[in-house]
């Protein structure tokens, strides 16, 4: 979950911190490591569901697909312009941080 929030982002709004980063997902959000520069004033903190989206699939049968409803959370972050690239500046930060965050052996306790 760390490295969510972290990790280079592939954009070209340098200049641009006042626009966030919105997190999506199927589970809650309040417990995203974040830094406290990066937290919305008047943002919802993803604990609670935004609404639902009805895309997990029950059947894949061609004349009876069927779907599930599931809960949809929300949050939106304001990260730093150095985490944000685009084209091969970010290929490059993507691979600076996986040299320096992601050179561990497998069953490292990091």
């Amino acid at each position: 979950m760390h490295h969510l929030v972290h990790l280079p982002l592939a954009t070209d709004q340098k200049g641009s911190t006042d626009k966030g980063v919105e997190f999506l997902s199927d589970r809650p959000l309040d417990r995203l490591p974040v830094p406290e520069a990066a937290i919305g004033q008047d943002e919802q903190d993803g604990k609670h569901p935004s609404g639902k989206v009805n895309d997990e699939p029950l059947s894949f049968h061609p004349r009876h697909r069927s779907y599930r409803t599931r809960d949809l959370y929300r949050r939106t972050l304001y990260l730093p312009d150095v985490h944000r690239a685009l084209g091969t500046d970010h290929l490059t930060a993507l691979g600076a941080y996986a040299h320096e965050h992601l050179n561990q052996p497998e069953g490292s306790p990091r």
